[in-house]
Formats: C-alpha cells, structure tokens, sequence
C-alpha cells in the first residue's frame, strides 16, 4: 500500500479552528472587552500582539491570527462548517431553528466554509496539518 508521509505530532489543539469572521463584530468587541477588563495581553504571544493596534489585541484569540506564531509543530481536528458559529456568529435562521436552509443561507454556508479554508490554508505547512471534515458539528 501506499505510505503516508511521516508525522510527527506535537499538539493537537481541543479548542477548535474558530474563525475570527467578518460578521463577528460581537464577539469581537465582547473579546476586546475581556481582555481590556483582566489587562490579558500577557497571555498573548508577542508575534501576534505586533500584527495589531493595542485596541485590536483581542484578535489574538483566534487561531487565524496566531497559529503561524506557535513554535511547535500542531495537528488541527476541525469541521470546515462549525455549526456553532454558523449558528451565533453568522446567525443562519435555518441552522438556528433547525429548517431547511433557503437559497441565500446556503451561499452563506458555503462562504463560511470557504472563508475558514482561507483562513487555515496560510498557517499549514510542513510542520502543521490538520484533518478538516466536510462535517458540521
């Protein structure tokens, strides 16, 4: 059979490939909030802190914005369509209350998905991977 190339895995984060997306401007200001509220930039990896003005520092918390700062190698489980930020980020009324999506929610699904790749597609190389399902979930 054919041979996988080899792998060696180092962390394999629980947290999730969640999206800093474009229609959270909720969850952004509410993340903005905490860190300014327990003074967090600590927390946050210096690397990242440099890509934003002090009052965006928040983005930090999202994986599109730092995992290309993390020195070692990490393999991602993730869904390319995360229902819960389907759900309460985007705020597809189909996802929400569980109906058949319409047309415009569909392309929003696809959006998402594609948006998520765009995202994970910069901070995968030799030495981070992931295993992305079609999934949502």
């Amino acid at each position: 059979g054919k041979r996988l190339p080899k792998a060696n895995v180092v962390g394999a984060p629980i947290s999730g490939f969640f999206l800093d997306h474009a229609s959270d401007g909720f969850k952004r200001k509410t993340k903005s909030e905490l860190v300014q509220l327990h003074n967090m930039t600590s927390a946050f990896l210096p690397a990242c802190l440099a890509q934003f003005p002090p009052d965006q520092a928040a983005r930090c918390f999202f994986p599109q914005h730092y995992a290309q700062h993390i020195a070692s190698p990490w393999f991602a489980f993730n869904s390319r369509y995360d229902l819960y930020q389907l759900q309460h980020t985007i705020g597809l009324p189909c996802l929400l209350y569980n109906r058949p999506c319409n047309r415009t929610e569909q392309a929003e699904v696809r959006k998402y998905g594609h948006d998520f790749l765009s995202a994970l597609t910069p901070v995968l190389s030799d030495r981070n991977g992931g295993v992305i399902s079609a999934c949502g979930g």
